[in-house]
């Protein structure tokens, strides 16, 4: 079943459970956290087992008037390759493209450790438009980017819209 969530004491619970799965990709889930505390508009999209466990979230939020952003995604490494994080990204794009957007932005890092994540986003149709570096750093950051359109829409994406 995959969830809406507005309540951010729910979203940090949730972020919790599965970025502390995912180390090598999220040694610190505080500032995670702490983004979801501070963001106004954000949404959480949540992928759960029969149970009610989360097996996957992403959150997205309004960059500005034309793009949604998913700031950040992490599926449980047990349930990964099994259609988690493409359900979460479907969904993404069905509440953006209702709420009006016409891009779904993410950034990625450009490294080898990020590199199926890069190929997952790029089989779920986002396109590379920019490679960044912060001055000083050796990451460099990768901005992928989605054109919305509501012809793309499917009609299971519209399914399990409960709101918490």
């Amino acid at each position: 079943m995959i969830k809406v969530i507005k309540s951010v004491d729910k979203m940090v619970i949730v972020c919790r459970k599965i970025l502390s799965k995912l180390p090598a990709y999220f040694p610190y889930t505080e500032p995670s956290e702490n983004y979801i505390k501070n963001t106004k508009d954000i949404t959480m999209i949540v992928k759960e087992d029969i149970n009610g466990n989360p097996l996957g979230f992403l959150t997205i939020n309004p960059k500005n008037k034309n793009t949604a952003e998913i700031h950040v995604m992490g599926v449980d490494p047990n349930y990964q390759r099994q259609g988690v994080g493409s359900s979460l990204i479907n969904k993404a794009k069905y509440l953006a493209t209702l709420n009006g957007f016409t891009f779904l932005l993410v950034k990625v890092i450009n490294n080898n450790l990020f590199k199926a994540a890069r190929n997952f986003y790029e089989k779920n149709e986002f396109r590379s438009i920019e490679l960044t570096t912060k001055t000083g750093e050796d990451d460099f950051r990768l901005t992928m980017v989605m054109v919305l359109s509501k012809e793309k829409l499917k009609p299971e994406d519209k399914k399990s819209d409960i709101i918490c």
